[in-house]
């Protein structure tokens, strides 16, 4: 899971629903109408019909990747791949425009021209993608590659243009994929691989290392920081964390984890000092 202040990595025993529905069953539950950013895996579809308040988005990624898929299978079919391939650019466009002119600061009211105009266009692009595909489907003897790109389209339409609406969620809504790919591929390398004690720990190291790299913190200069206040500790977590948790620490805090760490070395003719002249 991959929000805008935390990155969190957990070991399940499937890939089913029942992931992310433990996982969000403690909720704040003053959040209403919520946006699950994912891929079209049925786990989540399941996932957001069971919870009211949970909007579910897709992105374009998933979709550019079907018709490229179906290009390099289908030879005689690659123009007309390209041609929704290069239908869908324009939305990359706005939609970065868009993003470019916002301010974060701002309410929508009080936004730029430019961003306020941007969603009608978008919406006006998708309309005409969304018409195209209905009326696509309806050509007598379809091509099956044809047929099975556009219903993979069709199908989770609904979640396709929450970006417009909700410009804080990805377009692509893949940052949680390019975050869990290190974690999966290290998974077949780490020492411990294959052992179950070693797969919550995975978990716990990459979650930390996911959420100090979100909020611009070398993880080689906050691990020996939490570990050495650990230690101070005699070996227990430490009882004050403010100085340790990004969305607590103050910014002179932040600013002292992102110097590189001093050095002390020994004095010149110390045995232990190698002579490399």
């Amino acid at each position: 899971m991959h929000s805008p202040s935390v990155g969190f990595s957990r070991m399940a025993p499937s890939r089913g629903a029942e992931g992310p529905k433990d996982h969000f069953a403690k909720r704040h539950r003053a959040l209403v109408a919520e946006v699950l950013g994912g891929d079209r895996y049925r786990a989540y579809k399941s996932f957001a019909k069971s919870v009211d308040e949970v909007m579910l988005a897709y992105g374009w990624a998933p979709v550019r990747r079907d018709l490229l898929r179906a290009a390099r299978s289908w030879p005689e079919l690659e123009d007309w791949m390209w041609s929704w391939v290069h239908d869908i650019g324009p939305l990359d466009q706005l939609n970065g425009t868009r993003l470019k002119a916002g301010d974060d600061a701002l309410p929508r009211a009080q936004q730029p021209l430019p961003f306020v105009a941007c969603p009608d266009a978008l919406k006006s692009h998708l309309d005409q993608r969304q018409g195209r595909c209905e009326a696509s489907l309806q050509e007598p003897g379809l091509h099956g590659a044809k047929l099975k790109v556009l219903s993979r389209l069709q199908n989770p339409w609904d979640g396709l243009p929450v970006f417009v609406e909700r410009p804080a969620g990805a377009m692509d809504n893949n940052t949680a994929e390019r975050a869990l790919r290190t974690p999966v591929v290290g998974r077949k390398n780490y020492y411990g691989s294959g052992r179950v004690w070693s797969a919550p720990l995975a978990a716990m190291m990459v979650s930390v290392r996911q959420t100090i790299l979100l909020w611009g913190l070398p993880p080689h200069h906050w691990l020996p920081a939490f570990l050495q206040a650990g230690a101070d500790q005699g070996g227990k977590s430490p009882e004050d964390l403010s100085v340790l948790l990004p969305w607590q620490m103050t910014p002179a805090r932040r600013a002292e984890l992102t110097r590189p760490v001093p050095l002390t070395l020994p004095p010149r003719g110390d045995p232990a000092v190698p002579n490399t002249s």
